[in-house]
């Protein structure tokens, strides 16, 4: 029995292996006719026995002679934040990763990227690989061609000023209701984890500017809703921090709750008590538009996407049984699908910009004063005593506060949540100029836009290119009476967002919140390390950079050890 088992395992082994070899010689035919520097994998990135084993023999095989465990560092999702542009200091603007899957062309020339942004018919998105995204519905991120515009014509319009006026007293009132709990004298509270307190953060002004629900910061004040077993914004932050695991639980839904662990029931639920709280919400926000009752003072995301939907419906005529090709509006299903991906889109990803960003001024002290240097010159140094209803208006104030963002975006330049956008060639080939060569893309052919690579190039952002130095983004003009301003040092270098037609429609919400965040955070208060037993102020400085750098992907780019991170604030002396 031994004998036979042995041998059934060897032939299955020996023909796995040689379908592999068949795989990747076809494909790395395809890509030799392409003409670019080719990189092999032997494994599929997202096999799921690729997955489980790289981090258990993936060390081992990193040691083989002659770099052949090389392919290991390009061999998983998110593979661009471990090397950013050290691969294509090597092989050049632009290589083909070839598995058993398919064949990647991975672009780090910056006018080759914007190429592929802006042509957005020619490459597209791979809706096969998004179809898990639409566990709550159809949406902006998981639709392409004529039914994506549909959906951008009615998700674009919300994010307009008077919703930026709403995040900014929103996320005002967060922040300094965050300051007096960590400046309270409970020390546990007062040096709680960064990650924690900007989720939170996230999550409350997500709650106040996307579904017209003010809270207060502290998570007492989060209680379950008659009739359901969650909160909703316990609900939500359990999905976005698992949204790869409720991928796999929506996508096996009719498996049996009794099989499955326990971990996966409280996200299981979770995903169940979302879905009934926006279906809630949504029918109270068609009820109050249904009875006429003016909008001008509910100017959250979910209210104008209600609007401007049912304005939509109601000038075509038609019913919610229309084929979504003939629509102009969006079905109940894809307004769900939308509201959700703001808060997939807008949680986790500024959270974790506030989180390094509050870290990275921790630890370079000189990059503070220079922030807050500006913050007072704007609002006043003392006067406001960091009450949100005493912060100057969003009109007024963010226009003004340039340094503030040059923190935003130098952090998302070197900690961006994805380092890679994907792009699909469809069904026909695409040619790409790339620095002065043109390549002849083939169909069905993966185009992924190398952001850890083009945000680091140092002929671009200089020999400094992996040093977080914010005022890179303030050119000097030499006159310190000159209003300052935020640009890039080359068009189209910067990619956090996305670019062209699909740049992503919340940007302007997401800089409006960092920047008031920071407003109310730093107004009167300087962030400092907490020290450890025999640790200088330097050593935890260092530290505090070591933890930043210490960072991994997961859904997004993440440190793996946040919890190693306590501040202080210590009140800012008047002079």
């Amino acid at each position: 029995m031994a004998v036979m088992f042995a041998i059934t395992f060897l032939c299955l082994f020996a023909a796995w292996t040689l379908w592999n070899i068949y795989l990747i010689s076809k494909n790395y035919v395809t890509a030799r006719k392409i003409g670019l520097p080719i990189l092999v994998c032997p494994f599929d990135s997202v096999s799921p026995l690729w997955m489980l084993a790289r981090p258990v023999i993936g060390p081992a095989l990193r040691r083989l002679p002659f770099e052949l465990g090389e392919f290991v560092g390009y061999s998983y999702v998110g593979w661009a934040w471990e090397h950013r542009y050290k691969l294509h200091a090597r092989y050049g603007p632009a290589f083909t990763i070839v598995s058993p899957g398919e064949v990647h062309v991975v672009v780090g020339d910056v006018g080759a990227a914007a190429s592929v942004l802006y042509r957005w018919k020619d490459f597209v998105k791979n809706l096969a690989i998004m179809e898990g995204f639409n566990m709550f519905g159809p949406n902006l991120v998981t639709s392409d061609g004529e039914t994506w515009q549909r959906h951008r014509r009615i998700t674009a319009p919300p994010f307009n000023e008077r919703n930026s006026a709403l995040v900014w007293a929103e996320s005002t009132r967060q922040a300094t209701e965050l300051l007096k709990l960590w400046t309270s004298p409970d020390t546990i509270a007062a040096m709680g984890n960064i990650k924690s307190a900007t989720h939170t953060l996230a999550l409350n002004v997500l709650s106040g500017a996307a579904f017209g629900k003010p809270l207060p910061f502290d998570s007492e004040y989060r209680k379950p809703e008659h009739g359901h077993r969650m909160s909703f914004l316990d609900a939500i932050h359990i999905v976005t921090d698992n949204i790869i695991k409720s991928i796999v639980i929506d996508s096996a839904r009719k498996i049996p709750a009794c099989v499955m662990p326990k971990s996966f029931l409280r996200v299981k639920t979770a995903i169940r008590e979302t879905k009934s709280y926006l279906t809630e919400m949504v029918a109270a926000e068609r009820q109050v538009y249904g009875k006429g009752i003016s909008s001008d003072g509910r100017q959250n995301l979910m209210s104008n996407l209600i609007k401007l939907s049912e304005q939509a419906r109601l000038n075509q005529g038609q019913d919610e049984k229309s084929p979504s090709s003939k629509r102009s509006w969006l079905s109940d299903d894809e307004i769900l699908g939308n509201l959700f991906l703001y808060n997939v889109a807008g949680h986790e990803t500024t959270a974790n910009t506030l989180s390094y960003s509050i870290a990275l001024l921790a630890a370079y002290p000189d990059m503070q004063d220079w922030m807050i240097e500006e913050i007072q010159s704007v609002l006043g140094s003392g006067k406001h005593e960091n009450a949100p209803d005493s912060i100057p208006v969003y009109e007024d104030t963010f226009p003004r506060m340039k340094r503030c963002l040059a923190v935003m975006h130098e952090t998302l330049r070197l900690h961006a949540p994805l380092q890679g956008i994907p792009r699909w060639t469809g069904n026909s080939s695409q040619s790409l100029n790339i620095g002065e060569k043109t390549v002849l893309i083939p169909p069905k052919t993966a185009v992924i836009v190398n952001i850890g690579a083009t945000h680091t190039n140092p002929s671009i952002w200089g020999d400094d290119a992996d040093s977080w130095r914010p005022p890179r983004w303030i050119p000097s003009t030499g006159d310190s009476d000159k209003e300052e301003f935020l640009s890039a040092p080359t068009k189209d270098a910067f990619f956090p967002w996305a670019s062209g037609p699909r740049v992503c429609p919340g940007l302007k919400f997401s800089q409006v919140e960092f920047v008031a965040v920071m407003a109310g955070l730093f107004l009167n208060h300087r962030v400092e390390p907490v020290l450890k037993a025999d640790e200088t102020i330097d050593d935890a400085r260092r530290r505090f950079v070591s933890v930043v750098q210490d960072s991994h992907m997961l859904t997004t780019v993440q440190m793996r050890h946040p919890e190693r991170l306590k501040v202080k604030w210590v009140p800012i002396e008047k002079k």
